[in-house]
């Protein structure tokens, strides 16, 4: 993928990626992958898992599609989790959907900026909106995954 060819969903992954792979990096600390495009490599040092198994085409306003998709895939779906076994697992508002099969409580979750979290067996559970989301400054959503990310693994 070259940087012209990225979109905002891609350009919000790579910041993140970026930041997090490079002593975690704010977003204000990054150049603009426009000046660098070799940044869009680090892309190579990360897992993307679908829940739905399908490209997204278009955006889903319909959350049942992916619920029903979560259940019909879940034993992939975590069969990818333990196979990959991230330190970090980012979900784009699907995290919801794995907390009773991860064992994660409700009540353990909390709140950072504009992301939800929670840490379980030295992993960090992040559930974040999702990198296309037009709520939130890409600086502001980059920059809280990385400090909830660099608080929970620094303090490891």
């Amino acid at each position: 993928m070259l940087a012209h060819q990225t979109n905002a969903k891609h350009l919000a992954i790579i910041h993140i990626c970026y930041g997090l792979l490079n002593g975690f990096m704010p977003f204000e600390a990054m150049d603009r992958i426009a000046n660098h495009p070799e940044m869009v490599k680090i892309l190579r040092n990360i897992a993307v898992i679908n829940v739905k198994k399908l490209p997204g085409f278009t955006r889903t306003h319909d959350f049942s599609a992916i619920s029903d998709a979560y259940s019909q895939h879940k034993d992939i779906l975590l069969r990818q989790l333990s196979v990959y076994d991230p330190d970090v697992i980012i979900g784009a508002s699907t995290l919801p959907l794995f907390y009773n099969d991860l064992g994660i409580d409700r009540k353990s979750i909390q709140q950072s900026g504009c992301v939800n979290y929670a840490v379980k067996n030295k992993k960090v559970y992040i559930d974040a909106y999702h990198p296309a989301q037009l709520k939130v400054q890409r600086s502001q959503y980059v920059n809280d995954i990385i400090t909830v990310v660099k608080s929970v693994l620094v303090n490891k």
